[in-house]
């Protein structure tokens, strides 16, 4: 090999010259490599290869369409004071449960009770809790102002501190181009076996999602305080 600068011959392994000490390969030698990602800005060597990682490969997203289908005039502050009034009233019929037990204790056992009457105040002293929690999961809604799933594809939206009912058409999956679904889905479980030897599921938590109905696999959580994609 010839030096281009001084004309001597110089081995095929030296990077410089011996004689005027100039750079034999121009750094022709080094290498960058990206592997497939993305370089951005200027490249500067340092005697050595330059190896850039490549780039995550970016997941799909699942999308969906949020269309409102009634709007309720059901606000907070109304759910707010309805939640209050039922909690009061609740306190009545939880009185006439206890009635029989107290005529019980203060006539003693020779008096007999009102089993119908026991009955039906019980009935409606569970209707009252039962609709004194649906008042406060919709306040949490509206507190919140999130969407929450319902059952076939409908979703409660507490958006304006309001309720509204919305119908969710969601896109096709982004990896088979199968339909999507949206529901809660259950994220984690506790599994029961019985000394019977019966087994049952316990769900623990579950979440807003978008699920594949081909491949379950195929899913996407869907944050309930966002407004329409994913």
């Amino acid at each position: 090999m010839i030096c281009p600068v001084c004309g001597r011959s110089v081995e095929l392994q030296q990077r410089f010259c011996g004689d005027c000490g100039a750079s034999l390969n121009g750094g022709a030698g080094n290498v960058v490599s990206t592997g497939g990602g993305d370089l951005h800005g200027n490249i500067y060597q340092a005697g050595r290869d330059v190896v850039v990682n490549p780039s995550a490969d970016i997941v799909p997203m699942a999308t969906y369409e949020a269309v409102p289908k009634w709007r309720s005039p059901i606000t907070q502050a109304l759910l707010s004071w309805v939640g209050l009034l039922v909690g009061l009233m609740s306190l009545f019929p939880l009185w006439k449960v206890f009635q029989p037990a107290i005529d019980l204790l203060h006539s003693g056992p020779g008096r007999a009770s009102d089993g119908g009457a026991f009955v039906i105040w019980s009935i409606v002293f569970l209707i009252l809790i039962l609709f004194l929690g649906l008042v406060l999961s919709l306040r949490h809604v509206t507190s919140g102002q999130l969407r929450k799933p319902l059952i076939f594809g409908w979703a409660v939206n507490g958006s304006g501190r309001r309720i509204t009912l919305e119908k969710i058409c969601a896109g096709k999956c982004p990896r088979c181009g199968g339909k999507m679904r949206y529901y809660n889905k259950p994220l984690r479980w506790i599994d029961h076996i019985e000394a019977s030897g019966r087994q049952w599921r316990e769900v623990t938590e579950r979440v807003p999602a978008l699920e594949c109905k081909r491949n379950p696999k195929h899913w996407t959580e869907v944050d309930p305080a966002e407004d329409q994609e994913v």
